[in-house]
């Protein structure tokens, strides 16, 4: 099963309406909110992070980065960045170099940054460089109930 199908499996589980999003092939979040004519805030991407707990993954805009001292702050505990290895045997099923925005699918927590739930639609990555989903915010908000929030998110620095 895809990363894009598994997604696909749990929205229709879940009752949540979604439409998928072709794109051009993209080699990063902001290129693929370009090829998409999306708003680089509506994008969500995800990052795999350890704690004390286990994996989880803390979603963000596209247009901003993780500030892990932000997160251990409002999160609470410790957390680091997980590496590559441990992101490839997680989400087989999905291309290298990417993973998917959706990590409940693969039964792996997430914390959401505030700043997405403003955004009245998001676009998530499938875990594949070619296809999006887009839902409303309220209705995957409903859906994953108590999902801890707070604000990690900085201003992403362009090079």
């Amino acid at each position: 099963m895809s990363g894009l199908h598994r997604i696909e499996q749990f929205l229709a589980d879940n009752g949540i309406a979604y439409d998928v999003l072709p794109h051009q092939h993209s080699a990063s979040s902001m290129e693929t909110a370009r090829l998409a004519h999306i708003d680089p805030h509506a994008l969500v991407k995800a990052v795999l992070l350890e704690s004390d707990d286990g994996l989880v993954a803390a979603m963000h805009p596209a247009s901003q980065q993780v500030s892990l001292g932000r997160l251990r702050q409002d999160y609470g505990g410790s957390v680091r960045l997980s590496d590559p290895k441990t992101i490839r045997s997680m989400f087989g099923d999905c291309d290298a170099g990417t993973m998917p925005s959706l990590t409940t699918a693969w039964g792996i927590d997430m914390v959401w940054d505030e700043e997405l739930m403003q955004q009245p639609d998001l676009c998530r990555e499938t875990g594949d460089h070619l296809h999006l989903i887009h839902l409303e915010t309220r209705r995957l908000m409903t859906a994953l109930g108590d999902t801890p929030h707070c604000h990690f998110g900085t201003p992403r620095r362009l090079h």
